[in-house]
């Protein structure tokens, strides 16, 4: 296997905070300390503004989407020498105005009247021109790696993705609202992101155990070696990556599932013998 990095003081104690990506099974996780961070420094930019509460939220809006183009801007135009604590930083200063984002809409919900057709048609529309205008081009937020030539295009990019998928959770509530299942991966969605790559892996395994018994030789080796993403497309079915969706929500969950079910016998278990 030629995945992540060697074992060392720096890999296990300071790239966490600087990329994250170091040993390949925790690359989902890099957003852990990144959002540690987030919520530090923005608790204390609202404590810090506490006497002006009737400012706040605006001036906290103007100043985190300055830091966010500020930010983009100085990655774009440094790409090639971005390092060490660097990336930190720039995660921290691109993603704090989305977390106010967040604090504004949970604090405003309620005064918002859910129109779907309108809200989806702007949204729809959003997307498509920056689709026409951005098309081909990607971002890694992780790495610092914005790539779009303009300070401004990531926050426009991902605002109209946030609120489509709020429009679809608004749309699904009221079937699925009672759903045990649903319920349960929603409150579990950090659980999902940062140990599906494992579950990737699994899925691989056995599908390589499979290829040595049944000859599948489509199965790439070399790339399962090598690449942590690496998917088995028999025949190149793309609906055959269904599976790996699949798997990667569903062993997180089984293995969380098994492990609260445990120590809730444990417990129990305890109380019962004291």
């Amino acid at each position: 296997m030629k995945y992540g990095e060697s074992l060392t003081l720096y890999n296990y104690l300071i790239k966490p905070w600087t990329l994250g990506d170091q040993f390949a099974f925790n690359r989902a996780a890099w957003f852990v300390l990144s959002l540690f961070l987030v919520q530090a420094v923005y608790a204390g930019l609202f404590l810090s503004l506490r006497k002006i509460p009737v400012f706040r939220d605006r001036l906290l809006l103007i100043l985190l989407i300055s830091l966010n183009f500020a930010t983009v801007f100085y990655c774009d135009n440094h790409s090639e020498t971005l390092s060490g604590f660097q990336y930190t930083f720039g995660k921290l200063f691109f993603l704090l105005p989305f977390y106010h984002f967040g604090v504004l809409f949970k604090k405003h919900e309620r005064k918002i009247k859910f129109r779907p057709i309108i809200f989806l048609s702007v949204i729809f529309t959003a997307q498509f021109f920056l689709w026409c205008t951005y098309k081909g081009q990607g971002m890694g937020v992780w790495e610092c790696a914005f790539r779009l030539g303009n300070p401004f295009a990531p926050l426009l990019i991902s605002l109209p993705g946030i609120c489509f998928w709020l429009c679809i959770a608004k749309l699904l509530r009221p079937a699925y609202e009672n759903s045990k299942i649903v319920c349960y991966i929603g409150k579990n969605t950090s659980t999902i992101m940062t140990h599906h790559p494992i579950a990737f892996f699994a899925c691989n395994c056995i599908i390589l155990c499979c290829s040595k018994l049944f000859s599948l030789g489509s199965f790439d080796t070399e790339a399962f070696k090598t690449n942590i993403w690496y998917t088995y497309l028999p025949d190149g079915n793309f609906r055959f990556a269904l599976i790996y969706v699949v798997i990667a929500i569903a062993v997180p969950l089984l293995i969380k599932y098994s492990v609260e079910q445990t120590t809730i016998w444990i417990s129990r278990h305890i109380k019962q013998s004291s």
